[in-house]
């Protein structure tokens, strides 16, 4: 009992802390927990702060890290680039939630489960989150083109490989473009294109300066739109619908590869209508 009263008092004058009571939170997040390989895995590491006193992080490259294991024996080496790549500044009762790309920052280049775990250190202690698994496929390949054209700023040809690929996921069919450098043993990108639905089949096209357009059914009236240029960049997605015809890839001498067909939709969900020599009109509602 006098052993309790005294241990009561010390917390009441601060001269002792629960071993429990951590003063930093670690935690890490994903959108899912199954990838096609090369796809971008963003990682969410959320950080609370509950030691009653402003922390800052960032004076150096040492303060957070993340241990990757496949297979459980085999530890995934980092490629060198940072983490996180600014400080970070953390007020007194608050949280900051951060992302990073694992594909990015980790040497993640075979398929197979994994475990990822968030270590911050943070003055002279190791704090850490959970363990998350995730598991890394191939996938499988839907269409695939290898093609070589013109880099208008080298002025030299290269070539790359084209390939379509999806993945069963828990929510329905996921379908990415990946884009390769064979010569480089580089991946250029590896980025969505939309659900893959049972029926129908995507189209590719690939233009003769390098740029890959894919249109992708994502619902029975429903398509995306995709460019991705030889370097990996993707422009924004546009959206059709089937209203009286399907859109469809086609070839024109004159304005190289667009979509015909279908009426475009735009991010409010209105059909737009297009006048010779103006921008856009937004017309109606769009209905199924």
């Amino acid at each position: 009992m006098k052993q309790r009263a005294v241990l009561w008092i010390a917390c009441l004058l601060g001269l002792w802390v629960p071993a429990a009571r951590a003063q930093l939170g670690v935690g890490i997040s994903l959108p899912r927990r199954d990838f096609i390989l090369f796809e971008p895995i963003m990682l969410e590491v959320s950080l609370l702060n509950s030691s009653g006193k402003n922390i800052v992080f960032g004076e150096d490259d040492k303060w957070i890290n993340l241990e990757i294991v496949r297979e459980k024996v085999e530890m995934v080496s980092g490629t060198g680039r940072p983490v996180i790549d600014k400080p970070i500044y953390l007020d007194a009762a608050s949280t900051a939630t951060l992302k990073t790309n694992l594909t990015y920052t980790h040497e993640i280049r075979e398929p197979g489960n994994y475990e990822i775990q968030a270590k911050v250190r943070h003055k002279g202690r190791t704090y850490a989150s959970a363990v998350i698994p995730i598991t890394v496929v191939n996938g499988s390949v839907q269409w695939k083109q290898r093609f070589a054209y013109t880099n208008p700023k080298s002025h030299q040809e290269e070539v790359r490989d084209y390939e379509l690929v999806a993945q069963k996921a828990e929510r329905g069919n996921r379908l990415v473009a990946r884009i390769r450098d064979p010569e480089k043993r580089r991946v250029m990108c590896c980025t969505p294109v939309g659900d893959l639905m049972s029926f129908g089949s995507p189209e590719a096209k690939i233009d003769t300066g390098g740029t890959l357009h894919v249109l992708n059914q994502t619902a029975p009236k429903q398509f995306v739109y995709s460019k991705i240029s030889p370097e990996g960049i993707r422009e924004t997605p546009r959206y059709f619908l089937s209203v009286s015809s399907p859109p469809a890839l086609i070839e024109s001498q004159d304005e190289g590869i667009l979509v015909l067909g279908g009426s475009e939709v735009g991010p409010d969900g209105k059909i737009l209508t297009f006048r010779k020599g103006s921008a856009p009109v937004r017309a109606r509602a769009v209905t199924d």
